[in-house]
C-alpha cells in the first residue's frame, strides 16, 4: 500500500502528457493545388485547381489567387483559375484561402516551368591560309568539344570562286588536319556553303535538340538540313515518385525509319533494374532521400551523323519531409529550455503557415519525461501563446536525452522519430 501514491502520480503525469499530445493534433483544413502535368510553353493557357480537405463548409471560404508572372485569364475567386504562361520565366501560382479556423495554414502554391530548346553556338570564323591562324583558336574548339561531348561540330566551308578541285581539296584537308581529332569522328560534319572571293570557314557547336544554324557570312541562305533527322522523345512519370518505388522511362524515335540502333541509358539517381540497351528502362528509386529530380538520359547510336543523338526526361522524387531544423539540444534546465522555445515561437510567428514539431528522445523511461513534456506544452500555450494546432510534441526512448525542433512547411510530411 505504500507504493500506491507513486503509481497514482505516474498515471497522472502520463495522463497529462497524453492530453498534451492529443490536443496538438486538432485537424486543420489542408490546401493543395493541382497544376499542369507537363511543361507549359510560353503563351499557352494552364489550369490550376484548388483542393481543400478536412473542411465541412467549403462554400464559406474565399479564394484569392496570385501569380509571380503571367496573368490570370479567368477564375479569380473560385477554386480553379486559367493562367497564361509567361515568356522565358518560371511561373508560381499562389492561393490564399480565407475562412479557415484561426491559426490554420491557409496558403499554398504550385509552379510550372518552361525549358526552352538549346541554341547552336558560333565558335569561330576565319579565312585565308590556315598557317596564318593562331593555334589557340583551334584549342578553343577542342575545349568546347571536350566540355560538350554530346554536341556536334558543324563546319560551313566556303570556297574561292573559280577554285579548282585540287585547291578545294587542299583547303578542306588543311582545316581538318588543324582541328583536334576525337574518337567520335561522327561528331564533326562539314557542309559546302557556296562561293566567295576567298576561302573561309564558319564553325558552330550544335547541342542535342538545337536547330541546325544557318551560315551567317555566306551571303545567302544555305540549306544545311539535307538529312531528315528523327525525333527522340522520352516519356517518364507524370506524378511525384515515392521513395523506394520503381519508375519507367520509355523512348520513342519518330520521323524516319530506323534500324540497327543501339541504346545506352544513364540515370542521375537510383539503379536501372531492367531495359538497358532497349527503348525502355525500369529504375529503382533510392529509399532514402530529401527529394530530388531524377533524370534519365538516353544516347542512341546508329542515327545519321548530323542528327542529335541524345534525349533526357525528368521525374520528381518525393521528399521524406520538407522543413528546417531550428534547434537540437541535450538535457537543459527548465529556464534554459524555455529560452530555446521562445526562439522557436518567434520563428513560428514569422511563418504563419508553418507548424512546429518537437521530437523528444529520452534515454530511459522515467516519470520526469512526462513532466518535461507537460512543461513544454504549458510554456508554448500559456507563456508563448501558441495555438495547439500550430505545434506537435512526439517522444520516444533513444540512445540519449535529446530534443530536436523542426519548422515544417504546409503540405509536407511531418518528421518522424
Amino acid at each position: 500500500m505504500k507504493k500506491l501514491p507513486f503509481i497514482v502520480g505516474f498515471i497522472f503525469a502520463f495522463g497529462i502528457s497524453s492530453f498534451g499530445q492529443t490536443n496538438t493534433t486538432s485537424p486543420c483544413p489542408i490546401i493543395s493545388i493541382d497544376g499542369p502535368a507537363g511543361i507549359v510553353a510560353p503563351g499557352e493557357i494552364a489550369t490550376y485547381i484548388a483542393r481543400i480537405a478536412n473542411t465541412e463548409r467549403p462554400r464559406d471560404l474565399v479564394y484569392i489567387w496570385s501569380t509571380s508572372a503571367g496573368g490570370i485569364v479567368s477564375g479569380q475567386g473560385t477554386t480553379a483559375i486559367s493562367v497564361r504562361q509567361p515568356k522565358s520565366q518560371a511561373l508560381t501560382v499562389t492561393l490564399e484561402v480565407k475562412g479557415f479556423p484561426a491559426g490554420c495554414p491557409n496558403v499554398a502554391s504550385e509552379s510550372a516551368i518552361w525549358d526552352p530548346a538549346p541554341q547552336a553556338i558560333k565558335l569561330d570564323s576565319f579565312g585565308g591560309p590556315i598557317s596564318h591562324i593562331a593555334k589557340d583558336r583551334f584549342e578553343k574548339i577542342k575545349k568546347a568539344m571536350l566540355l560538350n561531348r554530346n554536341s556536334q561540330l558543324l563546319i560551313f566551308m566556303v570556297y574561292r570562286k573559280g577554285a579548282g578541285a585540287k585547291e578545294i581539296e587542299g583547303w578542306r584537308n588543311a582545316i581538318f588536319s588543324s582541328i583536334p581529332t576525337f574518337e567520335e569522328d561522327y561528331r564533326i560534319t562539314a557542309v559546302a556553303a557556296g562561293e566567295a572571293t576567298n576561302n573561309f570557314v564558319e564553325i558552330w557547336l550544335v547541342p542535342p535538340g538545337a536547330n541546325l544554324p544557318q551560315c551567317e557570312l555566306c551571303g545567302k541562305r544555305v540549306e544545311t538540313a539535307k538529312v531528315t533527322c528523327p525525333t527522340i522523345t522520352i516519356s517518364g512519370p507524370t506524378e511525384i515518385v515515392d521513395l523506394g518505388n520503381i519508375v519507367t522511362f520509355v523512348s520513342t524515335i519518330s520521323g524516319v525509319r530506323h534500324t540497327n540502333l543501339r541504346y545506352r541509358w544513364d540515370v542521375s539517381k537510383g539503379n536501372i533494374i531492367s531495359g538497358q540497351q532497349t527503348q525502355s528502362i525500369r529504375v529503382r528509386v533510392p529509399k532514402k532521400s530529401d527529394g530530388y529530380v531524377l533524370t534519365a538520359v538516353l544516347k542512341v547510336a546508329g542515327l545519321p551523323r548530323t542528327c542529335p543523338t541524345v534525349a533526357s526526361q525528368n521525374g520528381l522524387v518525393a521528399a521524406r519531409f520538407t522543413g528546417d531544423p531550428l534547434d537540437d539540444y541535450g538535457p537543459l534546465s527548465l529556464d534554459e529550455e524555455n529560452v530555446r522555445l521562445v526562439n522557436a515561437a518567434r520563428a513560428l510567428r514569422s511563418n504563419p503557415s508553418y507548424r512546429l514539431f518537437i521530437l523528444k528522445y529520452f534515454e530511459k523511461p522515467d516519470r520526469r519525461n512526462s513532466q518535461n513534456i507537460r512543461d513544454v506544452f504549458n510554456f508554448l500555450t500559456r507563456s508563448a501563446k501558441i495555438s495547439t494546432n500550430r505545434f506537435k510534441i512526439k517522444s520516444a526512448i533513444g540512445r540519449r536525452d535529446e530534443t530536436i525542433l523542426w519548422l515544417v512547411a504546409p503540405g509536407s510530411d511531418e518528421p518522424q522519430l
